[in-house]
């Protein structure tokens, strides 16, 4: 039960991790500039 719990645990964070990144490379990369510019005013 433990093996299992971990393994799960283990990729249930890479799935997590996978995901964060995917949702926040392309609101980095596309809208770094136009967040930018709305910060600095």
């Amino acid at each position: 039960m433990t093996e299992i719990g971990t393994l799960i645990a283990s990729l249930a964070s890479r799935m997590v991790d996978y995901s964060v990144c995917n949702l926040f490379e392309p609101i980095l990369s596309v809208g770094y500039e136009p967040g930018g510019v709305l910060l600095k005013r």
